[in-house]
C-alpha cells in the first residue's frame, strides 16, 4: 500500500510545473511576447544527405577503431 502512495505522489510531483525564483523576480520576462512556434515540417533539414562519397572509408575506419577498442578492452582484466 506504500508503494502505491509513494507512486502516486510521484507522478503527480512529475506533472506539476516547478515554480522558480527567477519567474517570479524578472518582470521583463513576463511582459515578453510569447515565442513564435514552427511547425515540425519548417524545422527538418532535408536537404542534407546521409552519405557522402567519403562513407564507406569512413564507416570502415569506424569499424577498425571499434574492434580495437573491443579488442583493447577484452584483454585488459577486470576490476
Amino acid at each position: 500500500m506504500h508503494k502505491l502512495a509513494f507512486l502516486a505522489l510521484l507522478i503527480a510531483a512529475a506533472c506539476s510545473r516547478e515554480v522558480y525564483d527567477a519567474d517570479l523576480d524578472d518582470a521583463a520576462a513576463a511582459q515578453a511576447p510569447y515565442p513564435k512556434l514552427l511547425p515540425v515540417r519548417d524545422t527538418l533539414v532535408l536537404d542534407t544527405p546521409r552519405l557522402s562519397e567519403n562513407s564507406e572509408d569512413e564507416l570502415a575506419a569506424r569499424a577498425r577503431r571499434l574492434r580495437n577498442r573491443a579488442q583493447a578492452l577484452s584483454s585488459k582484466p577486470a576490476e
